[in-house]
């Protein structure tokens, strides 16, 4: 059901969902965010991208291993995406040698987690060192390396927002 007038999102008033892509479209009307996909579909085409398959979601979907509630107003990772992650630092923590490219693997998926709270970001620094180093060879993770993803470990039960903040008025774009 369409609102017809802009409202403040809550609880009562849900939202509308859709993922096409790298592109997702979050509103308050489902009119107006099924217009966004389907203006969306024809520049897409008009320029020779192929469009994913597309789905118009009320409520709470996963887009790429990101929880997104339409209802509770969050997002998160997936419960999948965050043991994943989780299970893969402890993982690396636990091997007498890792390569740079392993961590940088590693740190790519949980960099894409962490933006949905990019404040974690802030937690790396020496392991980017260490990946540069370490390219194609193995050798000890280092001691700050190996604290930084402990620190990270522990943040992890951080990795959700809430979405009651006031909304900007302006329409924003990233890449990570």
């Amino acid at each position: 059901e369409d609102l017809g007038q802009p409202l403040r999102l809550g609880r009562d008033l849900g939202g509308f969902w859709t993922y096409v892509g790298n592109l997702g479209i979050l509103g308050q009307a489902r009119s107006l965010v099924k217009t966004g996909l389907e203006e969306a579909e024809k520049s897409f085409g008009g320029v020779g991208l192929d469009v994913h398959e597309t789905e118009l979601t009320q409520g709470e979907c996963v887009a790429l291993g990101i929880d997104v509630d339409t209802l509770q107003l969050a997002t998160r990772a997936s419960k999948e995406r965050y043991w994943r992650c989780r299970l893969g630092i402890r993982g690396l923590l636990q091997r007498r040698e890792v390569s740079g490219d392993e961590v940088e693997i590693l740190v790519g998926h949980l960099t894409f987690l962490a933006l949905v709270r990019r404040e974690l970001l802030s937690v790396f620094h020496t392991v980017y060192r260490f990946m540069r180093k370490m390219k194609g060879q193995r050798g000890a993770l280092w001691k700050s390396v190996r604290e930084e993803l402990e620190a990270f470990l522990g943040l992890m039960p951080y990795l959700h927002n809430d979405w009651k903040l006031p909304w900007a008025i302006g329409m924003y774009s990233y890449d990570a």
